[in-house]
């Protein structure tokens, strides 16, 4: 075969700033071992190129990998990393045919029979490309490998399926959204969702086993699920989840959705967001804001960093990480320390977090713990 795929995971991380960022790294880096798994008999893919700025991940990648295929790539960290930077230089260096680009926290309940049908149609195509989310990516397949070069050089990959559609013509072959496909680990929230999850892969399960995180608001959520409760939904929601939750769950969801694509759009990086739930928390306080919802629902599930954008413009990574888990201790932002207390103090469980909880968490919890089955 003359047409084979070269797999490139992304796997670096910035700063370790705090414990929970921390463990998210480590999180990603199980789950990398978890999809090295599912490559491995995929025939389609002729080399797999770890990159990462982590000397200790990459040796453990060498010591542990069953794969002849598999390739540690050190790239060193900067303060200005640029994605598309760093996936040009490997294309040049590397010289691939086709191109899988794959984000070490993505869909972390990919099969490997959707990987490799991906795969092979990438291997027998022309000008085309595959992505779990195409306004916001976390992985993205395509042909020929040197379309990246002929593009604008996106700064993160979350534009990296856009541009290759806008700038250089490729089609995007449409993905049913699904629990295999959508979601990205890279808040403490999603290592929550994981930990209670019963499907999450054998080597991200380990770890998470290892982590002392308070999984009680989580577990009296799920509890919900399966009757028709009132659940009150905010931020980042997009049409494919409002689908599936009217279709496939029993809850009933009140459903405020809000400023999509601010980070790949780069209104968060400008200080631009606006937020309907902020508004109403500056007008009439926390407190009265939480009392509707906890007087109208029985769970929630909170997209806090558009509120956060709103109201603060700018949190540090520690203490939206803090937030996540329910630490307001630890916490130095006046506003979201308070939101943390009221969030941890409400008699309904109320889940917070990023975009990740808001669809793949969300999606995944509903899957796991509430599906009706399909009527059609």
């Amino acid at each position: 075969m003359n047409n084979l795929i070269t797999f490139f995971i992304l796997a670096g991380s910035k700063k370790i700033t705090s414990e929970p960022d921390g463990w998210v790294k480590k999180t990603r880096e199980a789950m990398v071992f978890d999809l090295l798994g599912k490559l491995n008999s995929i025939e389609t893919i002729d080399r797999v190129i770890i990159s990462s700025n982590d000397d200790d991940f990459l040796d453990a990648v060498t010591v542990n990998g069953s794969d002849s295929r598999i390739i540690p790539d050190k790239y060193h960290s900067t303060n200005s990393f640029n994605f598309g930077k760093w996936l040009n230089d490997r294309i040049l260096k590397y010289n691939p045919k086709n191109v899988f680009y794959w984000g070490a926290g993505a869909s972390p309940f990919i099969t490997r029979e959707l990987l490799a049908s991906f795969c092979a149609s990438i291997s027998a195509g022309k000008n085309i490309l595959y992505t779990n989310n195409f306004f916001s990516a976390d992985w993205v397949a395509f042909t020929p490998a040197e379309a990246s070069l002929e593009i604008t050089p996106p700064p993160m990959d979350n534009n990296l399926a856009y541009y290759l559609w806008q700038d250089r013509a490729l089609r995007s072959i449409y993905i049913a959204p699904s629990v295999e496909i959508i979601g990205d680990v890279d808040t403490p929230a999603d290592l929550l969702v994981l930990k209670v999850h019963p499907n999450t892969p054998p080597h991200t399960a380990d770890y998470l086993k290892t982590l002392d995180i308070d999984t009680t608001r989580i577990k009296k959520f799920i509890s919900f699920l399966p009757e028709r409760n009132k659940i009150f939904l905010s931020g980042r929601v997009g049409s494919s989840l409002f689908k599936y939750l009217d279709t496939r769950s029993p809850c009933k969801y009140r459903i405020i959705s809000e400023e999509r694509g601010m980070r790949s759009s780069g209104r968060l990086q400008r200080r631009e967001v606006r937020s309907f739930l902020g508004e109403m928390i500056e007008e009439v306080g926390l407190d009265t804001v939480f009392k509707f919802i906890e007087e109208t629902s029985k769970g929630a599930v909170i997209d806090s960093r558009v509120i956060f954008a709103h109201i603060c413009k700018k949190v540090s990574t520690k203490d939206r990480f803090y937030s996540d888990l329910g630490i307001p201790g630890k916490i130095e932002d006046p506003f979201v320390k308070e939101f943390t207390k009221r969030v941890v103090n409400s008699p309904i469980p109320i889940l917070a977090g990023g975009h990740s909880l808001i669809l793949g968490g969300l999606w995944a919890l509903v899957s796991a713990f509430g599906e009706l089955p399909a009527f059609y």
